[in-house]
């Protein structure tokens, strides 16, 4: 991932776009991470797990290789080959999944 303009970038994961619900990790160009839970459109997303990721290069116009491993109900979360977190949630197991970008303010 590479953030050229905006504030952050990440995965969505295990979604479900007609009911409005996903699980989605966003990495903000600052270092900060947060892996959160949305259970439909206009609810208030639910944080899992989130923190400063030492390993990321920080700013805009850096390349970061982020992955997430959702295997059950567990959810692994690497940047640049470094596991950043660890979270259970079995709310949802199985979706669509894609990428997110944060608009530039």
């Amino acid at each position: 991932m590479t953030i050229i303009k905006g504030g952050a970038g990440g995965i969505i994961l295990r979604a479900d776009n007609a009911a409005g619900k996903w699980h989605d990790v966003d990495i903000s160009q600052n270092g900060q991470y947060y892996l959160i839970r949305v259970d439909h459109f206009g609810a208030p997303a639910k944080t899992l797990v989130n923190g400063i990721i030492s390993a990321l290069k920080t700013g805009l116009n850096q390349s970061n290789l982020i992955a997430v491993v959702a295997n059950g109900n567990i959810f692994d979360l690497y940047v640049n080959h470094q596991k950043i977190a660890s979270v259970s949630d079995n709310t949802y197991s199985h979706g669509e999944i894609g990428f997110l970008a944060d608009p530039p303010g």
